[in-house]
């Protein structure tokens, strides 16, 4: 994930959750996060627009945020996608 957040810097915000951490809790119970590994791609204003689980490649995981891309853009503004 840390290649994915270098790489789409300033289009895409890339929050890690410690599942360990019950601080991380409130987020995983607000977007129904089932368990590791999980993505759940999220526009600024919290529309889940994409939800995948299990071990992915970082080419995998960048075919994913290319197609939350575009199909966000057309849209919304690319600035939204958080």
């Amino acid at each position: 994930m840390d290649r994915i957040k270098e790489e789409y810097a300033g289009r895409l915000q890339v929050l890690r959750l410690d599942v360990n951490d019950p601080a991380s809790q409130p987020t995983m119970s607000k977007y129904r996060y089932p368990g590791t590994p999980y993505l759940v791609f999220v526009t600024a204003d919290g529309e889940v627009v994409f939800r995948r689980g299990g071990v992915r490649t970082v080419d995998a995981i960048r075919k994913d945020v290319q197609a939350v891309i575009a199909k966000t853009i057309g849209s919304k503004p690319a600035d939204r996608l958080s």
